[in-house]
């Protein structure tokens, strides 16, 4: 890849790749959320892009508050206090830019840490009234002996808080390695974002120092230093630079090419080939973010609906969980609402065409709407499938006194 020699060579505690006499250090061994936004979310334009199509479609899912009834069912509660939160959780954010912002945090450092701010309330106890998020590249776990976390410090500056681990909301990735410190994305993409930054960086220099580093001009043996100066720096003049790109050489010595291939400095195939190693600890694919031009509208819908039940579905529910288990009391618990977003949804006429031939098969109403989320109220006698009267079973004769024995006797008794 690139033409660069990989290799993991574990020398105090770092990575290293060549390139020929160039030695790159890797910064990822000793990771930190400073470094993964200064070396990786703002040096990497797939990086970026894929940080934010997460954080993106992850904060245009609507999360609801749910309640257990006296029949034990489940059903969503508009007035419950949680429900308020969700809607405002502080009085300088909505919760799509509290998620947002959670959403970067996590794929930059594996948690994202959210401040409770509690009152009391005659019917509920102690609630959660506001959810603020700290910066967690300033935030220290510090685990306990008796239980798993003891508390949280953040510390920014000279300003430093300790808080009880009643008082955060921990979201974070699974780590195999932790149990109390989740497992950033990107660190999963280091290598590939180093060599993306890398060659990025090769190429920004390559194009402002491009010149004739590829040819070399043979002179006349008379000629004097200054005036190979001369030629040198007319050459600079005339040839060098983004303007002059591929200009024709007129000159009275003899050119000869003596570098790479146009195709050969092109990194595009090998950089793109980087990306989808990127993409793919992200979740994306180069598709959903635009970076592909041999894509038609069915499939991008297809490649988009694949994304969210692949990704951001899976995400979702891990917030869900992560949310309820640390903000709900018993009876109580978030869900994500996925009926509005109209990458999940189908055709509206393809649902109404399938519903129309599975009722013709006698499959009930009610059952027909819920499958396939019509959005329909349940109505009465939904429960029950039907039949067209111009359907006639086989083997019974209108002459029989009692066709219902009869076709009952041929086929058996069925439920209808």
């Amino acid at each position: 890849m690139f033409g660069f020699e990989r290799f993991f060579q574990r020398k105090q505690k770092t990575f290293y790749i060549r390139d020929g006499a160039s030695v790159y250090k890797v910064a990822w061994t000793d990771w930190s959320a400073e470094k993964a936004i200064n070396l990786g979310y703002s040096k990497s334009a797939v990086v970026f892009a894929c940080i934010e199509k997460r954080a993106k479609l992850l904060s245009a899912i609507s999360f609801v508050t749910e309640t257990l009834n006296a029949k034990g069912e489940w059903e969503t509660s508009p007035n419950h206090p949680l429900q308020t939160l969700l809607g405002k959780p502080n009085p300088y954010q909505s919760f799509y830019e509290l998620i947002y912002a959670a959403s970067q945090q996590l794929d930059l450092s594996g948690n994202a840490f959210l401040r409770e701010v509690k009152v009391k309330s005659a019917l509920e106890g102690e609630i959660t009234k506001e959810l603020y998020l700290l910066e967690s590249a300033n935030v220290q776990i510090v685990e306990g002996k008796t239980k798993l976390i003891e508390k949280y410090v953040y510390q920014a500056g000279n300003k430093k808080i300790e808080y009880d681990e009643s008082e955060i909301v921990q979201l974070m990735y699974p780590n195999p390695s932790s149990q109390t410190t989740g497992m950033p994305i990107l660190k999963g993409a280091g290598i590939a974002v180093d060599i993306d930054r890398e060659t990025s960086e090769w190429q920004k220099v390559s194009l402002s120092n491009r010149s004739l580093a590829d040819i070399y001009i043979k002179v006349d043996e008379s000629t004097t230093p200054e005036q190979m100066n001369f030629i040198k720096e007319q050459l600079k003049q005339n040839y060098e630079g983004p303007k002059n790109a591929r200009k024709p050489i007129v000159t009275t010595g003899g050119v000869v090419n003596f570098g790479q291939s146009a195709a050969e400095l092109d990194f595009t195939n090998s950089k793109k080939a980087n990306w989808i190693e990127i993409c793919a600890a992200f979740g994306v694919s180069l598709s959903n973010l635009g970076m592909t031009e041999n894509v038609n509208l069915a499939n991008a819908e297809a490649m988009n609906k694949q994304l969210y039940q692949d990704t951001i579905i899976p995400l979702a529910t891990l917030y869900e969980i992560q949310l309820t288990n640390q903000l709900c009391g018993e009876g109580v618990r978030i869900r994500a609402d996925y009926s509005n977003l109209s990458a999940l949804q189908e055709n509206l006429d393809k649902k109404l065409d399938r519903a129309q031939k599975l009722f013709n098969m006698g499959v009930p109403f009610n059952l027909i709407n819920q499958k396939l989320e019509l959005g329909f109220e349940d109505i009465e006698g939904g429960d029950m499938g039907y039949l067209a009267s111009s359907l006639i079973p086989a083997g019974i004769s209108f002459e029989d006194d009692e066709p219902v024995k009869s076709a009952e006797a041929a086929y058996g008794k069925k439920n209808h």
